[in-house]
């Protein structure tokens, strides 16, 4: 009987005859297959035509009968055409049916499939789709097809494949890398169960971990991830994504349509009555308004349970299916409910209404089966089925076989759902049958023929019917069972295991039988099957030990995970000073948890915890006496002590670990193999570490015979010849080639231990800091070998990240002192020989020097204003640390400004000096990077250079054919006047060569010992103090202290928030020395002002009054009360500020008030002064007026293009505002996206802007446009901008014409009429091309340039933007309209001529910074000066005292040197001259790819032959290497370079972590087996790096304070 109710759009007239299209009741009838051959089936009987499966799409619907066979109908109402039988030889198991395409599963485990995206020619013929996996053993035991046109494969080796579209991303690959394909592609591994829909646009993959994976379309939040992504609006998860929220229980079924997805899941029985079904739950998430989902409420980001009324307490869920948008469910009370979408009345309701909440369904009194609940639905694209199946035994065993084969099930779990290990079990398997007594002589034929019994196995058949077993018919099946004595056939077919009667399971070791295998699954060939295992109450054992052993490993196995995170955070927080303290905490939490860890484990017992303990104690108290009795002076010494421990722990472990007679029995072959190559690597990199460490200390100490450089005669053969020694030992201990292994260790240590001597013995003291961080990065590598011995993945890990860290910290050292890594390592010198055709030109070295002495430094000091000291080395060997904090704190304590500058490799170690400075209280916040202080050490007015020597050698600068030429330097020499204290002048440095900055006439030498001659400096500064009648220097700490507000931590262009000053009234009235008027800007639409409230307070305290006129900042959204609370006096009108002040500071040039009708220069009083911008150029009136009224005018646009000038320079301030607020006016008129966006509503480019220009303003709109998320394209006349377009992330446009247009002041000159030219073909083309267009040339006083002409607007696409800043100068643009913004044929043109006063706020703040430099400059209000031989001042002066001082005179443009004078003839012979410096050709294209691929050909051949050769085993721990190694690499980029040295020891203190190592071997044997000695030595050794790591770690941490602390302190 082939029973079907159906509802729905009907497209099948000769199946469902005599009905409408549209079918809005459930119908009941009987299939009829018209197609059938009437001989095909006569040998089959009623069972095998009978329906098993119904599938339908969008397109078309299969009927699968259980005779595997299967028709097709195409869903077309109006078709001629009869359902067709599908032609596949094979029995078909299962169909399955999308929106497009089909698939067909058959038991012998192939899927056939067609339609869509399957195929280049889209087939209408099935096509064999698994036979294009390329492993043949990985048979196909499920498949699954989405709505959108793709097909999942599951396989037997838990692996899944897709094939066809991949438009949203439903094949867990970007739809835009990947469109489709049309073989099956790997998406995922270790999956149990596939979960998709025929209309729907994704797929949930379920691994063997209940942790459920989803990709695909994401639009109506139907993957249940969460708000977090919908937040993103992220639309395609192409990605393989874990939901982190799923209901709790067991998922038995997901299934989705194009909106929704509904979860059924099902709950652990809590009732004692094992045989009552679990209670099953639904739970939706998706789009609410066009599904529904179930629920009373909205839209759902996650999986979200249905609750309603329908569902009662004794009913359960028996079926669901979902459709394109509606929903059927199934329950235990044949009740039959649904909600979704109506339009073609699948939902059964009699109408086409929507329901967006649960209803039940009224069906029609059945007429072929009294139980609907033995139906199965299934939902289509407009239509639903419901038919029913009765279960048939004929393919039991091989059911059973399939369930079997899937390897999940051999790795699942040994015990029972309540936690308990049973020794036997019963596999009961229930049928959900109304009618089973109709089955019965079929049941008596199978068990008959076939056994499924075994002596500690009974397998039960059980009907129950609502949970209620029928006591006759239980009886009757039991008395078959037990009746059957036929063993004849046994288990062993099914185990599928030839050579074993038991399938057998291994697993640490131990071997497991069948019996404790737990099977707890749902059958998709039955409804209502399942498998599951319940304890026999006659033969229970609970192994609780097995259990707690269990729970042990995963609890061990998730700690050392947290305790990886822990060191990963610890070097995270070294990052910057601030975090440090809390790095170091993070460490020693990852060191105490991952050591309690392993002692709970079972990998320590008995006599080790005693071990451990002896081992462990000695060596925290040696290894904290150590911490607190080291000096900061012996701090490198400390860090080179603590590498050795490291190597010498892991050197120790992997002796051990060779010693212990269990290796040979737990290692095999290629384990075998490896193990034996770590152990060696293991031995001899520890040794070398150790060795080289111990004898770097003793070179750091400077004793006696260790302080020179080894000079052997072929050192590098020396070294050579020990390697190959070490290798050649090596391979035939590796490969059993060699007698007695413990001979070939002691071989290789003696080997190894004399190559770490010679090689830190061969290398010059300069090159220690190389030499101690590469040290300390071997200890990690050491740590590693020895992780990979005890396969630990934890010492991995943090092998790993010690290793790349100090890798990371040797390339920073030998970057800066400009060596190779490979010569380091080499032992090579400095020195560099004279290069040939250099042998008669010798290195001159002055003779004559600058001294000075205590007393003329001491006042140099008085009169500087800012400060740099630059110490080395030599501060470390005086010990004047603490000596240079004083001064420093007592310069700083005058208004003196002093910073200190450190180079990297400065000292012994990396960031030695700043550890011995924050010993000495220097604030961290004042020690500054070479990187950070050399772009300003021209600002300097004095440098101090302490017992530093090549750090400071201009010759690495200045001589291209010196020793250390392009080695990074400080360059002092820079700044107005340097002194250099140095012990006497006869040292040349580590590099032994002439430092000519002793020489430079700048500098002057103070000699003598660093810490008296800065005693005696700082008395003497005291003194002078006295004299001048200084006579409380605390007084004066004190009021600077008071002074100190919020803003002044902040930089002089930084934004400042006004309300988080507070209102203050300074305790000491400060004395006035000169006025300050800031007047109301006249001009119309200026907003901005020339002082705001914060610089105003900052020139009260540098002795001014400032006198604003009322409502001048208003527009700036300063007002009158924001001035007075900063101590500025508030006058009533502009006349009285013009009367009073001394000097008026504003931004507009005087003009001619319209309201008053008086000019602004006329309230001036004769003789006096302003300073605004004025372009006297484009103003000769103004001259005039100025000449009239004798007036001194500073014009701010005529600032002097000079580094010392940079922080005056207004122009720039205002370009920079400028074209940040160009490219947001343009963003505005676009009217587009900015960045390009992809969406269901279609992909978005981003918009492309070419800005011309590459000055201030053109940077700032490049930088701008780029964090919008433009393209951006920038033209210059000048070359040398390139650089800084591309590192602003803009492309440069070059033309093929060459000419610089480099011109004087920094700004571009005139270019020829044949650059023009090809520039005007370059801006044509990239009209046509660019949606936004920015010009920015222009030079003050000047007419702009005419740069885009108005045939390259008419090229210019529709909607797009022209901003012209040049627009005040007359434009660059022809069709420019200054003051105006409009549209010219479709493109908008803004000409705005005021862009800086629409950000009037941060315009003024930039601006008044510039004027307080300006009155810094004159010398601020008590020593106030107007000096024309200041370059600065005479630069901006255009009128003094009625003399006109404009136009300025040109800079002379330098003449060309002129050529040598040529000599020839026989008897003149050529003068030596120094070879011209080879510059380093950059490799062609065609070479990068050569280098490229031969480098990725190398890498794939090196895994492949690893994938080929390893054992499984390897292969996780190398990935987690290869991890760690990419985490580490980033993580030590980004720490500070003041904290290199703390990154050091608390790297250290990490790799004492090889402590687990000693810790897993010192239970293995006896505590007296030398194994255990040597493993309790490595517990001991590590120990004392732990403890010694950690503490001194936190010592210097603690020294690193900022200037508040250290004042508080």
């Amino acid at each position: 009987m082939n029973e079907i109710i159906f509802f729905g759009e009907n497209k099948y007239p000769k199946l469902i005859k005599n009905e409408p299209e549209i079918i809005t009741k459930p119908i009941q009838f009987k299939f009829e297959n018209e197609n059938q051959n009437q001989n095909e089936n006569e040998n089959e009987n009623e069972n095998e035509k009978q329906i098993k499966q119904i599938a339908t799409g969008f397109f078309s619907t299969i009927f699968l009968f259980e005779n595997g066979k299967a028709i097709e109908y195409l869903n077309e109402r109006d078709s001629k055409q009869n359902p067709s039988k599908i032609q596949i030889e094979e029995n078909i198991q299962k169909v399955t049916v999308g929106h497009q395409n089909e698939a067909i599963l058959t038991k012998e485990g192939n899927v056939f499939a067609k339609g869509y995206n399957i195929n280049p020619k889209n087939t209408k013929e099935f096509t064999n789709i698994s036979s294009l996996i390329e492993d043949k053993n990985d048979r196909i035991i499920e498949d699954n097809v989405s709505g959108a046109n793709s097909i999942y494969l599951l396989t037997s080796n838990q692996n899944v494949y897709g094939i066809g579209s991949n438009e949203y991303g439903q094949l867990g690959f970007d739809s835009e890398t990947l469109q489709k394909t049309e073989k099956p592609i790997l998406m995922m591994k270790n999956v149990s169960k596939i979960f998709s829909g025929n209309s729907s646009f994704n797929v949930f993959l379920l691994n063997s971990n209940q942790e459920l994976f989803v990709c695909g379309n994401n639009e109506f939040e139907q993957l249940g991830l969460g708000e977090s992504i919908t937040e993103q609006e992220e639309t395609k998860i192409h990605k393989l994504t874990k939901i982190q929220n799923i209901p709790k229980g067991k998922i038995i079924d997901i299934q989705s349509g194009s909106a929704h997805s509904i979860m059924l899941i099902e709950n652990e029985n809590q009732n004692e009555n094992q045989n009552e079904n679990p209670k099953r739950k639904l739970y939706s998430c998706g789009n609410y308004f066009v599904n529904g989902l179930g629920n009373y409420r909205e839209d759902t980001y996650e999986f979200t349970e249905i609750k309603s009324s329908l569902f009662e307490n004794d009913d359960n869920i028996i079926d669901f299916s979902v459709g394109n948008s509606h929903t059927l469910i199934l329950t235990s009370n044949s009740k039959l409910i649904g909600f979704g979408y109506n339009e073609f009345g699948q939902l059964g309701t009699g109408d086409t209404n929507d329901q967006l909440i649960p209803i039940q369904i009224e069906l029609p009194e059945l007429r072929f089966n009294e139980n609907i609940s033995n139906y199965h639905i299934y939902c289509g694209f407009s239509r639903s089925f419901l038919y029913y199946s009765p279960l048939s035994f004929s393919n039991l065993e091989e059911d059973l076989i399939k369930l079997f084969e899937r390897k999940e099930f051999c790795n699942i779990s040994f015990k029972t759902e309540n936690g308990e290990i049973i020794e036997a079990h019963k596999l009961i398997l229930k049928y959900r049958l109304n009618q089973i007594e109709n089955q019965i002589e079929k049941l008596k034929e199978i068990i008959s023929k076939k056994s499924i019994k075994e002596s500690n196995q009974i397998f039960e058949m059980i009907y129950s019917n609502n949970s209620k077993i029928n006591p006759k018919l239980y009886s009757e099946i039991k008395e078959i069972i037990n009746s059957n004595e036929k063993i004849e056939e046994t288990m062993k077919r099914i185990y599928l295991n030839e050579n074993e009667k038991d399938f057998i399971i291994e697993r640490k070791e131990k071997q497991y039988k069948f019996p404790k295998l737990i099977l707890i699954m749902r059958s998709e060939l039955y409804r209502g099957m399942f498998l599951s295992v319940t304890e026999d109450k006659s033969n229970k054992v609970t192994d609780y030990s097995e259990l707690m052993s269990d729970a042990l490993q995963g609890l061990t196995e998730t700690i050392n995970i947290l305790a990886a995170l822990l060191f990963i955070f610890s070097l995270y927080g070294l990052r910057h000073q601030e975090t440090s303290k809390k790095g170091n905490f993070y460490g020693m939490g990852g060191m105490v948890i991952a050591i309690v860890a392993l002692l709970f484990s079972e990998n320590i017992k008995g006599s080790g915890y005693i071990v451990f303990v002896i081992a462990l104690v000695p060596g925290l108290i040696i290894g904290l006496i150590m911490a607190i009795r080291v000096k900061m002076t012996g701090m490198p010494q400390m860090v080179g002590i603590l590498n050795s421990f490291g190597g010498l722990a892991a050197f120790l472990a992997s002796v051990s670990m060779y010693l212990d007679p269990g290796i040979s029995s737990t290692f095999k072959g290629a384990e075998m193999l490896l193990l034996k190559i770590f152990l060696i690597l293991g031995v001899s990199i520890g040794i070398i570490t150790f060795v080289g460490s111990v004898f770097a200390c003793l070179k750091l100490q400077g004793l006696p015979g260790f302080r020179g450089v080894l000079q052997l005669p072929g050192k590098h053969f020396i070294n050579t010849i020990l390697l190959l020694g070490i290798i050649g030992v090596a391979v035939p201990f590796v490969m059993d080639d060699v007698p007695n292994g413990m001979w070939a260790l002691g071989i290789v240590t003696a080997l190894s231990a004399l190559y770490g001597f010679h090689f830190v013995m061969c290398i010059g003291g300069a090159d220690m800091p190389v030499v101690i961080s590469m040290l300390n990065s071997m200890s990690g590598w050491a740590g590693v070998m020895a992780g990979f011995s005890v396969s630990n993945d934890l010492l991995i890990t943090t092998g790993s990240l010690v290793g790349s860290s100090g890798a990371i910290l040797s390339y920073i050292m030998c970057r800066a002192m400009n060596r190779s890594f490979l010569n380091v390592f080499k032992g090579g010198e400095i020195a560099k020989k004279p290069k040939k055709g250099m042998e008669q030109i010798k290195e001159k070295e002055p003779e004559i020097y600058v001294e000075t002495n205590v007393d003329e430094m001491a006042q140099t000091l008085l009169d500087s204003k800012k400060i740099l000291i630059t110490p080395g080395y030599g501060m470390a060997v005086s010990q004047a640390q603490h000596l240079v904090s004083e001064i420093s704190k007592h310069l700083r304590s005058r208004g003196k400004e002093v910073i200190f500058g450190i180079h990297p490799v400065a000292g012994r170690l990396p960031g030695h000096m700043n550890v011995l400075l924050a010993e000495a209280q220097v604030p961290y916040d004042i020690v500054l990077s070479m990187d950070e202080v050399n772009p300003t050490i021209a600002d300097n007015d004095l440098a101090i250079v302490i017992g530093a020597n090549d750090t400071v050698n201009p010759s690495a600068v200045e001589d291209p054919h010196s020793a250390i030429a392009g080695m990074p330097v400080i360059e002092v020499w820079k700044a107005k006047q340097v002194v250099v204290i140095k012990r006497t002048m006869g040292h040349k440095g580590y590099a032994g060569i002439p430092n000519p900055l002793f020489y430079k006439p700048n500098t002057k030498m103070l000699l003598g010992d660093a810490k008296e001659q800065i005693s005696c400096l700082l008395s003497k500064i005291k003194d002078i103090e006295k004299q001048r009648g200084v006579k409380d220097s605390d007084q004066i700490a004190d009021f600077d202290s008071k002074c100190k507000v919020d803003q002044e931590s902040k930089t002089d262009t930084d934004w400042v928030d006004l309300d988080e000053f507070e209102t203050t009234e300074l305790e000491t009235e400060l004395e006035t020395y000169r006025k300050i008027g800031v007047v109301k800007e006249i001009k119309p639409n200026e907003t901005r002002v020339a002082i705001t409230p914060d610089i105003a307070q900052k020139l009260v305290k540098k002795g001014f009054e400032i006198l604003v006129e009322t409502g001048a900042g208003v527009l700036a959204n300063f007002s009158d009360s924001d001035y007075r609370r900063f101590g500025a006096t508030i006058l009533p009108s502009a006349s009285k500020v013009w009367k009073q002040a001394d000097i008026v500071l504003k931004l507009e040039p005087p003009m001619l008030n319209n309201e008053t009708g008086v000019h602004e220069l006329d309230l001036l009083p004769e003789g006096g002064m302003f300073a605004s911008f004025i372009y006297p150029s484009q103003n000769e009136d103004l001259l005039e007026r100025l000449k009239h009224r004798k007036v001194t005018a500073l014009s701010m646009e005529l600032v002097p293009r000079i580094t010392r000038a940079q922080k005056l320079d207004a122009l720039s301030s205002m370009a920079k505002v400028g074209g940040y607020r160009a490219v947001i006016e343009s963003a505005y008129h676009f009217e587009k996206f900015f960045l390009g966006e992809v969406t269901a509503a279609g992909k978005y480019p981003p918009a492309i802007v070419m800005i011309i220009g590459a000055g201030v303003a053109g940077l700032g709109a490049i930088g701008t446009a780029k964090n919008l998320g433009a393209i951006v394209r920038a033209f210059d006349t000048r070359p040398v901008v390139k650089e800084q377009v591309e590192s602003m992330g803009g492309e440069f446009l070059e033309l093929d014409f060459k000419e610089d247009g480099t011109g004087v002041g920094g700004y571009a000159k005139v270019m020829s009429e044949e650059f023009i030219a090809a520039e005007m073909r370059l801006f044509a083309q990239q009209a046509r091309e660019v949606d936004i267009i920015i010009t920015t040339a222009q030079i003050p006083g000047r007419k702009a340039p005419l740069l885009i002409k108005k045939e390259h607007v008419d090229v210019m696409k529709k909607g797009s933007v022209i901003v012209d800043m040049a627009a005040q100068s007359g434009g660059n643009c022809e069709v420019t309209r200054p003051g105006e913004i409009y549209k010219y044929n479709g493109v908008t043109v803004i000409g705005l001529t005021d862009l800086p006063s629409k950000l009037s706020t941060q315009s003024s703040q930039m601006y008044a910074t510039n004027l307080l430099n300006l009155m810094e400059e004159m010398g601020n209000a008590k020593n106030f000066t107007f000096d024309l031989e200041n370059e600065i001042i005479d630069g901006m002066c255009v009128s003094h005292n009625g003399t006109l001082r404009w136009p300025k005179p040109k800079p002379p443009t330098p003449a060309p040197a002129p050529e040598p004078e040529k000599k020839s003839g026989p008897d003149v012979p050529p003068s030596p001259q120094p070879p011209a410096i080879k510059q380093k050709k950059p490799k062609s294209l065609g070479r990068k790819i050569f280098d490229t691929t031969l480098f990725w050909l190398i890498a794939i051949a090196i895994f492949s032959l690893i994938g080929i050769y390893a054992p499984d085993s390897f292969l996780p721990h190398l990935g987690i290497l290869a991890l760690a190694c990419v985490v580490g690499w980033t993580l030590v980029w980004g720490v500070a370079a003041a904290l290199h040295t703390p990154l050091m020891s608390v790297t250290n203190a990490i790799s004492g972590i090889v402590i687990l190592g000693g810790m897993t071997l010192v239970s293995n044997q006896a505590y007296t087996h030398q194994s255990t000695l040597l493993a309790a030595f490595s517990i001991f050794v590590a120990s004392i790096n732990i403890a010694g790591g950690f503490l001194v770690t936190q010592k210097m941490l603690l020294m690193f304070k900022t200037e508040e602390k250290v004042i508080a302190n």
